[in-house]
């Protein structure tokens, strides 16, 4: 029953969320997407751990499993203890372990993958030492950061920076594409391509309220993967890690990476 609980109360959090507009400054696609009639009905306790595809054009998924453990999270934050996302990118020599394991592995001798190195290596050599229990990630590959790990947990103020030294200090962070972060708060961005630049497009983006109540920043001209130019708007205040994270990870469960 104090399982069940801990579902109900983490989705209660997350409907409070989409009705909670206060924190966010007008409506904005995501909320559009992700508003309650778009998302799926939970029948059975085993879909509460399926990812769902809510636009499959944008590549927007919801997990409610992933959802509820950060509401979770959320609710036992504390004033000197807050949920965090952690973002390792390793090193080509830790990756190279990683293909080595993938290379042996066999369904047959039940030897681990290379995602069991990655999680035991994480919780072994970091999260225990300081004593973060609760927690989830998500392994992810995309062509800027490469092969990466998300993390969110809740960690005590004065401990991230020691933390943060010692992920640096094990042997996913020797080499030039190791990289680190550890964030409580984010920015909310939006993309404006000039090819949807019509009216309509603009109306349905919101860009009229966004620029009228100084939400967002001026916005930086930039370029996708596939050379497109677009503007990107930054929210100027930043807001703490919450389910829009949750979701945000969702994107990569159905990718597979070993």
């Amino acid at each position: 029953m104090h399982g069940k609980a801990r579902i109900a109360k983490g989705l209660k959090a997350s409907e409070n969320y989409f009705d909670n507009f206060a924190l966010v400054q007008g409506k904005s696609t995501y909320l559009k997407v992700y508003g309650h009639k778009h998302l799926p009905l939970i029948r059975d306790k085993n879909d509460f751990y399926k990812t769902y595809t809510v636009d499959s054009k944008k590549g927007q998924r919801v997990n409610f499993a992933l959802r509820c453990a950060t509401s979770i999270l959320n609710d036992e934050q504390n004033s000197h203890c807050r949920t965090n996302m952690i973002t390792v990118q390793f090193s080509e020599e830790y990756l190279d372990d990683l293909y080595k394991i993938e290379k042996e592995y066999s369904p047959k001798l039940n030897n681990r993958r290379p995602f069991d190195k990655i999680r035991k290596d994480i919780r072994r050599t970091a999260l225990q030492k300081y004593h973060i229990d609760s927690y989830f990630l998500v392994l992810k590959r995309s062509l800027g950061a490469g092969l990466h790990i998300h993390i969110i947990c809740n960690i005590e103020d004065e401990h991230i920076d020691d933390l943060k030294k010692t992920i640096k200090s094990q042997r996913w962070s020797s080499g030039d594409s190791f990289a680190i972060q550890i964030k409580s708060h984010y920015h909310r961005t939006i993309k404006l391509y000039n090819s949807l630049s019509s009216e309509k497009h603009m109306l349905d983006l919101d860009l009229q309220h966004f620029h009228s109540d100084s939400a967002f920043c001026e916005p930086i001209m930039t370029h996708d993967r596939y050379g497109n130019v677009y503007a990107k708007y930054k929210s100027r205040n930043s807001f703490p890690i919450d389910i829009g994270a949750s979701d945000y990870l969702s994107k990569g469960l159905t990718n597979l990476i070993f």
